[in-house]
């Protein structure tokens, strides 16, 4: 049986858990050996210096008791050159007459030449004009305006060298009668010699002022050319061309055609490369056109190239508008206009109208942003191309119809306009 009792206690150690210890320490990084140093600078003096010529009443000039050996050697050698020189200027008689004008003239401009063909019947009229490359030679073409019907009297083509000390005013050093009036000239922009035309019928003629003959050096056929007369022709530059510059020749019309030629000195016949036509559908809404004009031909008056994009250029109309156009431009061709090639489109933008017949446009030739234009309704515009369809500035000088305009060469914002009279305008 088993009874309540107590015992005496007994303890058990444990023999796999020790007692815990416990160490203090304390632990801290190296000591750095940076150093930090704080400095400032400042300017602590400050100089002004002034400078001024001397006064030469205030200065005792002498000169060297002795002459270096250098400066005598040199007047010795010197001298006696000089004083020949100054011998001759005595005995010439270079400036014999010349009156020395100590004062500026009021009057910036100064007729220097009037030419003119006195042998020519009088009835024709000067319809163009150009200058060589070299700038010596100015080519005049003669023709009428007036024309009812077909051109059945002749013109005549006249070049005068302004450099000659024999000029007669009165008597072109050269004439080439043509069979029928030119309505427009342009001379090579690289070969004085060389110098492109065009005719009341159409036909576009290139001319070589240096043969013996005056015979034309090649002309266009008679099924590729224009059905109108000629308005304007321009040399312009190949550009496949990389070298050697070569050029084409581009001719508009009042028949709406843009043509491209290739004057090959080998043949008797410009080889048309392409053409581009403008039609009634390319005009600006402003114009209001019908709708049975979309698909005719819009007369070109003037064309102007880019010299900074060679394929760039823009078109005045006979109905007013302005059109920035291109060469690289693609679609599909244009039939029907009884040519060896098809005709393209052309007209990448158009800006704001004349009121008349525009009868100038020029490319500015220092930026090539910029187009001048100038218009039968008597004012000019100045547009920038491919930016706004507005004209950036436009003056009407009061002087009726508006014939040609054209930029400086050298003076930016800087251009002349012709009308009854010379109209030269600077807005800068």
């Amino acid at each position: 049986m088993f009874v309540d009792a107590n015992g005496d206690e007994a303890n058990y150690s444990s023999f796999w858990k020790r007692e815990r210890s416990v160490v203090e320490s304390a632990s801290q990084t190296k000591k750095s050996d940076e150093k930090r140093a704080e400095v400032s600078v400042q300017a602590t003096e400050a100089v002004n210096v002034e400078v001024q010529t001397s006064d030469l009443l205030a200065v005792d000039l002498k000169l060297p008791e002795t002459v270096p050996a250098s400066l005598e050697k040199f007047l010795s050698y010197a001298e006696p050159l000089v004083s020949k020189e100054l011998q001759n200027n005595v005995n010439s008689h270079a400036f014999d007459g010349y009156d020395v004008s100590w004062v500026d003239e009021l009057r910036s401009v100064t007729c220097l030449h009037t030419l003119q063909n006195t042998a020519l019947d009088e009835q024709l009229q000067c319809t163009g004009l150009a200058w060589n490359c070299v700038g010596s030679v100015i080519a005049i073409v003669y023709g009428r305006y007036d024309h009812q019907d077909w051109c059945t009297h002749q013109g005549a083509l006249c070049t005068w060298n302004v450099d000659r000390q024999k000029l007669d005013h009165n008597k072109p050093d050269f004439t080439l009668e043509t069979p029928m009036c030119v309505t427009s000239v342009a001379f090579h922009p690289t070969e004085p010699n060389i110098v492109a035309g065009g005719y009341f019928n159409g036909e576009v003629v290139v001319w070589n002022l240096g043969a013996d003959n005056s015979e034309y050096l090649v002309s266009t056929s008679e099924e590729n050319s224009h059905r109108e007369p000629v308005t304007q022709v321009q040399w312009i530059k190949d550009p496949k061309s990389r070298i050697i510059a070569k050029y084409e020749l581009v001719s508009v019309s009042g028949d709406g055609k843009i043509l491209r030629w290739h004057v090959a000195h080998n043949r008797q016949t410009l080889k048309l490369l392409n053409g581009y036509v403008l039609l009634g559908k390319n005009a600006p809404a402003a114009l209001k056109l019908k709708e049975t004009e979309n698909d005719r031909e819009v007369g070109v008056s003037a064309v102007s190239f880019s010299l900074f994009e060679p394929s760039v250029f823009c078109l005045g109309s006979e109905n007013g508008g302005i059109f920035s156009c291109s060469l690289d431009r693609t679609g599909l061709p244009l039939a029907d206009f009884n040519l060896s090639c098809e005709l393209l489109r052309l007209v990448t933008s158009s800006v704001e109208p004349h009121q008349g017949t525009v009868s100038s446009v020029k490319i500015c030739p220092l930026s090539g942003k910029l187009l001048l234009s100038c218009s039968f309704d008597g004012t000019a515009r100045i547009y920038s191309i491919n930016q706004d369809e507005l004209p950036l500035f436009a003056v009407d000088p009061g002087l009726g119809f508006l014939y040609s305009a054209v930029w400086s060469l050298s003076k930016p914002l800087t251009f002349a306009l012709t009308t009854g009279m010379l109209v030269s305008c600077a807005l800068a």
